[in-house]
Parts: structure tokens; C-alpha cells; sequence
């Protein structure tokens, strides 16, 4: 028995297809605020870490599973290699899955069940040192270009001295070296860094300390977020880089230090120049100063042969001028000696050896003498 054609139209418009309902469910869950950002604490199940990098599993309790994807890129900064039976604490949001209509968590952030209180924990320290300002760029102290001596505060059986022992010595190996040998893991661990760094503040030739370990979860690397090894970094005499875990790493130390580095091989690159470099940099500053020092001699040379050449000139100038009034001089003098003037005809009288020169002076019988220029004439006046 068929339906009439009026109620067939009215049940079409109101059938949906299995796409459409599929749409519907996933417009409703993904733009639901309370579902697309939550936190949610569960066990792994199924655990499938395909080739691709993406994971994909359940969480579960004593009563549901959810299913779960984390896509590589965020997988990549997992702090801990997850396995089926963790108990973990994730961040996501509800998507679902078109082609099967399942739905599922897109996971951001995975952590082990325990770590959320640590984490909270490194939040409200962070918090609280940053609001007295034990991060504040006006506290940091430079880091010495050219250090005489370092320090490194690190276990002495850690790949990570290592890294930093190698890299110092390919790149400035004359450096002196002293390893404080530290607990960077565990119990005691922070009371082994802050006993470390108040005895190297106690020394007076050291320049710069290094503070390291590598890398680890944040179970692993609590030491550095505690509040006292925070404290003493800030309260150094001594610059002090932290070169604590990986580059995605951050601790409480990283903050407070002068100088943050992402490896303990890169606070060691930041703690010592490099050798060939700066001998390349004096070499060519070397050749600079020579060059500046030969332009400035030859420069000078040229200043002072000028110099010489207008003295030289001048010189020779007031010679010439000197000879000519010498010359004018002497023929003054020439003109005025009395034996030109006796050459010219005249004489000179004496008498008892004193020129006469009027008639009074002379009586009868005086014996006088006249002098021409080609001699003398003895006279007696009548």
C-alpha cells in the first residue's frame, strides 16, 4: 500500500542524509565551548604510533573510553614516551570524524597522571619570583667576553659536561676550567647547587659559571625550579649561564640567570669566544692599524719635506737679502775710509800724532807729518 503523495513530499523534507546529520553532530560538538578546550585524566589504551608520527589511542576509565589523535607536530614536544597502561592528563578538544561519524579527541597536550600538580606548581613559582622581580632585565649581569676562569656546576658523570668540556676546548682551550661536581636529579639535588654556588662565589678569579644538565622530564629537572636554587642564582656575585635540558625545556633557572642558553653546549659557546675567530678579527684589526700608521707617515713624510723646502726657500731668501745689504754696507764703508779720499788727491797732517785741522794749531819750527796715499812727508813749518 503506498503512502498518499502529500505525506511522501512531507517525509523527504524532513529526512536528513547521513552526511548532512554527520555535518550536524559535528557543528554541535566542535563549537560547543565546554568541548573545545578541557582537560581530561584517563589510561592509555590501544596505543598505535603509526609512521607517520601521529598517535593514535583510547583513554579510558573504569566506565568509558574516548578515542584520540595527536598529530606529529604536537607529539614532537612530548616530554615522555606514552605506552599503553599510562595514566596521563591530556588537553584537547572534541572533533569528529566525518567518514566513520566517530568522534574523538584532538589532543594538544599530554602529560603523566601527577604531573599537572608539578606544572601548577612551576606556574605559581614563576608567578610569584617575576612579580619581585628576580627576572628583570635590569638584575642581569654581562657575560665576560674574554673569561680567564669558568665554572661548571654540573654531575660530573653526565653527558653534558662532556658536550661543554668539548665545545670549550675547540673553541678557546686556554681557558681555565674548575668542575663542581652536583647532584642535578633527585633528592638533595637543589641543596647540592646552592652549597656549589655560594662556594664558587667565595673564590675571587673566577668570571663566569655555568649551571647544566641535559635533558629530561619535568620530574627530571625539578632541582631547577625550586625556590631556594632560584634565590641563590639571583643573589651570585658571578654571572651565571643556565644551560638546563633541551631547546624546548624552561626552568625556573632559565628565568633567573643572566644568560639563558637551550643546551649546555650552547652555554658553553656562549661562555667562551671563539679562538679562530677573534685571531682572524685581531689579524685584520692589525692590518687596519698598519695601514692607518703608513698612510700617517707617509703623510708626514710629505708635511715635513714641504715644510723643508718653504725653510729651505725662506732661507735661502734671507741670505740674499743679507749678502745685498752687506754688500751696500761694505761699499759704504768703502766710501768712507780715508785712504779712498787720499787716493782722490788729498792728505792728512799731523802733528805729535793728532790730525791738524786749522792753522792755529801750527808755530813755526813744529815738526808735522803729511800723509798721501802713496806715503809720508816729514815737514818743519818756516
Amino acid at each position: 500500500m503506498s503512502m498518499p503523495a502529500t505525506q511522501e513530499d512531507e517525509l523527504n523534507e524532513t529526512v536528513l542524509s547521513v552526511s548532512n546529520l554527520t555535518d550536524t553532530i559535528k557543528t554541535i560538538l566542535e563549537t560547543n565551548d565546554d568541548l573545545t578546550e578541557f582537560w581530561v585524566k584517563g589510561e592509555i589504551s590501544n596505543f598505535t604510533r603509526h609512521t607517520s608520527g601521529h598517535l593514535y589511542f583510547s583513554i579510558k576509565d573504569e566506565h568509558s573510553q574516548i578515542q584520540c589523535v595527536m598529530f606529529k607536530g604536537k607529539a614532537y614536544s612530548l616530554k615522555f614516551a606514552p605506552k599503553h597502561g599510562d595514566q596521563i592528563i591530556l588537553k584537547g578538544s572534541i572533533s569528529v570524524y566525518k567518514p566513520r561519524g566517530n568522534y574523538q579527541i584532538l589532543v594538544t597536550e599530554m602529560n603523566k597522571a601527577g604531573l599537572g600538580d608539578l606544572h601548577k606548581k612551576f606556574l605559581e613559582l614563576k608567578e610569584k619570583l617575576d612579580k619581585e622581580g628576580l627576572f628583570d632585565q635590569k638584575f642581569k649581569k654581562p657575560i665576560p667576553q674574554f673569561p680567564n676562569k669558568i665554572a661548571i656546576i654540573t654531575s660530573p658523570t653526565g653527558a653534558a659536561l662532556q658536550d661543554i668540556l668539548n665545545t670549550i676546548k675547540r673553541r678557546f682551550p686556554c681557558i681555565k676550567l674548575i668542575i663542581a661536581p652536583t647532584l642535578v636529579q633527585g633528592e638533595q639535588a637543589e641543596h647540592s647547587i646552592v652549597k656549589n654556588i655560594k662556594r664558587l662565589n667565595k673564590m675571587k678569579d673566577i668570571d663566569t659559571i655555568i649551571l647544566a644538565r641535559g635533558g629530561g622530564s619535568l620530574e627530571d629537572l625539578w632541582c631547577f625550579n625550586e625556590e631556594i636554587v632560584a634565590r641563590e642564582i639571583f643573589k651570585s656575585n658571578i654571572p651565571l649561564i643556565s644551560g638546563v635540558g633541551h631547546e624546548t625545556d624552561f626552568t625556573i633557572s632559565d628565568f633567573v640567570a643572566d644568560l639563558r642558553a637551550p643546551t649546555p653546549s650552547i652555554a658553553a659557546e656562549l661562555a667562551v669566544p671563539e679562538r679562530d675567530q677573534w685571531f682572524y678579527t685581531l689579524k685584520s684589526h692589525l692590518s687596519s692599524i698598519n695601514n692607518i700608521l703608513q698612510n700617517q707617515i707617509d703623510y708626514n713624510r710629505q708635511f715635513i719635506d714641504s715644510i723643508s723646502f718653504k725653510i729651505q726657500t725662506r732661507l735661502k731668501s734671507t741670505i740674499d737679502l743679507c749678502k745685498g745689504d752687506i754688500n751696500t754696507l761694505s761699499e759704504k764703508l768703502s766710501a768712507l775710509n780715508p785712504k779712498k779720499v787720499l787716493e782722490r788727491g788729498y792728505s792728512v797732517t799731523l802733528k805729535d800724532s793728532k790730525q791738524v785741522k786749522s792753522c792755529k794749531q801750527i808755530q813755526e819750527d813744529d815738526l808735522i807729518t803729511t800723509i798721501l796715499h802713496d806715503g809720508k812727508i816729514r815737514s818743519k813749518v818756516r
